[in-house]
């Protein structure tokens, strides 16, 4: 018996290649690239699960990762962006606050100049630095079909 997880309701990797036209070993490659679980059936062959041996055959399960992989990125560089969006709105706090301190201002007074002109710096780095927006995985194939309509008419 082959060491692993029984799939109760699944599809042999062999019948999955055999429709995909492709080998077992490379079905399996892709579904473990893909985060879908590999186990195997009662005779110890390897098994996808029904759905994502479906999933793997209509091409969902590729789209799917693709869609998670775009979204991994834009959450890493949004975040990023808030991180170094806050790092620059504090260092201009601290310089406008520590000015008026020094300039003889109360603390009160001093707080409303940081504050002013981190404001200040906030508006200047958002002209300089948009804020990232999420990318499509179809926006250069929406693009591509967007130019081929254009040039039919």
């Amino acid at each position: 018996m082959t060491e692993g997880v029984l799939i109760e309701t699944g599809v042999a990797v062999e019948e999955v290649a055999a429709t995909l036209g492709s080998s077992a070993d490379a079905v399996t490659a892709e579904a473990r690239r893909l985060g879908l679980f590999v186990g195997h059936l009662w005779d110890g062959r390897s098994a996808l699960s029904t759905v994502d041996a479906a999933q793997l055959v209509d091409g969902s399960a590729a789209k799917t990762h693709a869609e998670n992989e775009v979204n991994h990125d834009y959450q890493v560089r949004h975040e990023q962006w808030l991180r170094d969006r806050e790092a620059e709105r504090l260092r201009v706090f601290q310089e406008g606050w520590a000015d008026a301190v020094r300039a003889g201002l109360n603390a009160g007074s001093a707080a409303d100049r940081g504050h002013a002109a981190a404001r200040e710096a906030l508006a200047r780095w958002d002209r300089q630095n948009p804020e990232p927006k999420p990318r499509s995985v179809d926006s250069g194939l929406k693009q591509l079909i967007k130019k081929v309509l254009e040039g039919t008419r």
